[in-house]
């Protein structure tokens, strides 16, 4: 009966991880870039891995304003490092508090026991507006395997999404948790 009792206690207390939410919603700039270390080129993620984003996003208050790649692929691509691509976006982001850089490389690792490996390296970036410099980076890598030969850079990404999303969810609740 303890044991029961216990078990109750603990399936209904409060829920760890609950997304932190804005007190109004809030305008947040995103953009969300693939590069490889085979080319300078740049392209935006691959949909489902913006949908998420913007999903979490959605989820915490903030209104997402994804920039079209068309609009930043030419200036990233010779803006290598993340400050000078924060100064571009904080240029073209009218009307939002909040910008989301989201950067990601993507490497071919090895083949092991049949399966391609793939590492994918992200740098997320969250920055107030008014000041990019404030801004909150976490830089992380995630492992990826892809069974098929013919699966790239894309694939890989889509396969580390749900990593990507949550590191992204922690850094924003992180970000929305330390304001007053």
């Amino acid at each position: 009966m303890r044991v029961l009792s216990l078990l109750l206690l603990f399936a209904c207390g409060p829920k760890a991880g609950a997304p932190v939410v804005a007190a109004k919603a809030t305008p947040t700039t995103m953009v969300g870039v693939l590069g490889t270390d085979a080319s300078v080129t740049v392209t935006a993620l691959p949909e489902p891995v913006q949908t998420r984003l913007s999903a979490l996003l959605t989820e915490r208050n903030l209104t997402p304003v994804v920039v079209p790649e068309d609009v930043w692929s030419t200036a990233f691509a010779s803006r290598r490092n993340t400050p000078q691509r924060l100064g571009w976006l904080d240029d073209h982001a009218e009307g939002s508090d909040l910008l989301l850089l989201v950067e990601s490389e993507v490497s071919f690792y090895s083949q092991l026991s049949g399966r391609y490996r793939w590492t994918v390296e992200v740098t997320a970036t969250l920055a107030p507006a008014a000041d990019p410099a404030q801004g909150v980076t976490e830089v992380y890598q995630v492992p990826v395997f892809l069974q098929f030969h013919h699966q790239r850079e894309a694939e890989a990404l889509e396969e580390a999404a749900p990593v990507i999303a949550r590191k992204v969810a922690l850094l924003v609740d992180g970000y929305l948790g330390g304001l007053p």
